[in-house]
């Protein structure tokens, strides 16, 4: 599992870093979703899963168990600094790598 730390950026970053985010998830998202599209024509059978788990409030206990489970068995997590520490904890740290 690969997790990307958006949250460690200072105050003076924050607007270019917003920026910077959602150009890398635009670019993320769309790059996959043409490949997925590309392997999907090439094969009967689905091919990968995107899961989009929001964050709520912020409290872990109210996330639902679906989102958990997505989280403990996600291969990458993409996460900014509205992210709870919390909920960041939820992640097995055994399969984090930090950027």
């Amino acid at each position: 599992m690969h997790l990307f730390d958006f949250s460690a950026i200072d105050e003076e970053q924050l607007a270019f870093s917003d920026k910077i985010n959602y150009l890398l998830f635009t670019k993320i998202f769309y790059f996959w979703g043409d490949f997925l599209e590309e392997r999907q024509e090439q094969t009967s059978q689905p091919y990968g899963l995107v899961s989009l788990v929001g964050a709520g409030p912020g409290d872990p206990e109210l996330l639902t168990l679906k989102a958990y489970k997505r989280l403990q068995t996600a291969e990458v997590v993409l996460y900014d600094r509205l992210v709870s520490d919390e909920i960041i904890a939820y992640i097995p740290s055994m399969r984090s790598d930090f950027m």
